[in-house]
């Protein structure tokens, strides 16, 4: 166990980041068995401080190879990969989909038009004349039919201006049909100059009957909006520069695709894989007859399951959702005893086709048991089905896919996918590497 969590790479790397964002000291071990763990990570630059001690596939850096911080953490726009669910954003439909209302029992009076140049760039835009005020919410520009879930981060993106200096506008989620807020509730400011606003908040509810509203009566003047898009997701990851390098956190909870302010490379180091991922008791199909039982101390996670061999029918599917496409290593978690069966099938399902391998449960080592190293694509098109043959008791415990690619792979970049809670350290490539190979080439 002291192994799996010196494993959890993700964890340690955000960790990391995040004491890299606030000037913090770090240390990562198994708390709970006491602390003073020396496990040393590729982020922590070359152990030992020798070249000498460097595996042959890497090019660490000595420690300190980030140099002082060069300034305060900011926020890098990202893309993000979970579904708009504004339709018309861009407003190249005119006013489809879009509602602009006036409460009909205040003083409030605005016109809603598009306009056909007056957009970011000359594009059209969704324009707003507001001639007498009452409150922002007595001028509202709307979407229905929005859903959200419970506790998770949402994201509202615009391109706004105003003819005022200074325009406050209010911009939430509103139930639907009735009014009432719903813990989203942003806010900015537009002025003359076209801005970019990208504002996150928490969503308190699950559903899917919700209006998205702009709230712009606060004062009079014209308002264009260009642009808008709704998704699940925190605004942005962080990023602090250093001396020789960046550190740069993902804190929302789904992944992004993150812009770099410049060229980075990657640490080459050996150690954490691209992705790994563990299925234990999330993602099973149990067929036939099994005994759920709790873990023992040995055992992984919370609960096992048994059965007696031989017995055909009796079958386990693991399914993992793999982030990449790529080569795996497969493995299952055994506590060995020798009463359990020699002969147990899995039959590994991947991109190459299908493959059985017989795991002994009488022998060896407690822990991770190595079933060899097959191609998957990316998804949950993979699968290990374990089948109860053999003789004797068979305990179906935990599988585990590990890539063989690595995270820190050595490679040059000007943008990532950083996944959720999850970061990276990058440094920053020599001058002469990158621009020299430029210089010296030669014209045909």
């Amino acid at each position: 166990m002291r192994a799996e969590a010196a494993a959890s790479y993700s964890r340690m790397r955000y960790g990391l980041a995040t004491a890299l964002m606030g000037d913090g000291l770090f240390a990562y071990d198994y708390g709970p068995d006491g602390h003073g763990d020396r496990w040393w990570y590729d982020e922590y630059g070359l152990p030992g401080g020798s070249a000498s001690t460097q595996p042959a596939t890497t090019t660490l850096p000595l420690p300190g190879y980030l140099g002082r911080a060069g300034g305060a953490p900011k926020v890098l726009d990202g893309v993000f990969h979970s579904v708009d669910q504004v339709s018309n954003g861009n407003f190249n439909l005119g006013l489809n989909n879009w509602i602009g209302w006036v409460d009909p029992n205040s003083d409030a009076a605005a016109r809603f038009k598009f306009s056909e140049t007056g957009g970011l760039e000359g594009t059209r835009a969704a324009q707003i004349i507001i001639t007498d005020t009452y409150g922002a919410d007595n001028v509202e520009l709307r979407q229905s039919n929005k859903s959200t879930v419970k506790h998770r981060d949402y994201t509202v993106s615009f391109w706004g201006r105003s003819t005022q200096a200074s325009h406050p506008i209010d911009v939430q989620l509103i139930v639907n049909p009735t009014s009432g807020g719903t813990g989203f509730h942003v806010q900015a400011t537009l002025t003359p100059e076209w801005q970019f606003f990208r504002l996150t908040d928490e969503s308190l509810y699950t559903r899917s009957d919700l209006r998205l509203v702009f709230q712009l009566g606060s004062q009079t003047g014209k308002i264009w909006l260009d642009n808008v898009q709704f998704q699940e997701g925190a605004a942005g990851a962080w990023a602090r520069s250093f001396e020789n390098g960046l550190a740069v956190i993902n804190p929302g909870r789904v992944a992004q695709t993150v812009p770099l302010p410049g060229l980075y490379r990657k640490l080459n180091g050996s150690q954490a894989p691209l992705f790994q991922i563990r299925v234990d008791e999330n993602n099973l199909q149990v067929n036939g007859s099994w005994v759920k039982s709790p873990a023992n101390f040995s055992q992984f996670d919370g609960t096992v399951y048994t059965t007696t061999a031989p017995n055909p029918l009796a079958t386990i599917t693991y399914q993992p959702n793999l982030l990449y496409s790529g080569d795996y290593q497969v493995l299952a978690w055994v506590v060995p005893t020798v009463t359990q069966s020699s002969a147990v099938s899995v039959t590994i399902r991947h991109a190459q086709g299908v493959t059985t391998v017989i795991l002994d449960e009488t022998h060896g080592e407690v822990g991770w048991r190595n079933l060899g190293t097959y191609r998957f694509n990316k998804g949950d098109t993979g699968r290990v089905v374990l089948s109860a043959t053999g003789t004797g008791l068979v305990v179906a415990d935990a599988f585990k896919w590990i890539s063989t690619a690595r995270y820190n792979d050595g490679q040059d970049v000007t943008q990532l996918v950083l996944q959720p809670q999850d970061a990276i350290i990058l440094q920053k490539p020599q001058w002469n590497e990158v621009f020299l190979p430029l210089l010296t080439r030669q014209v045909p």
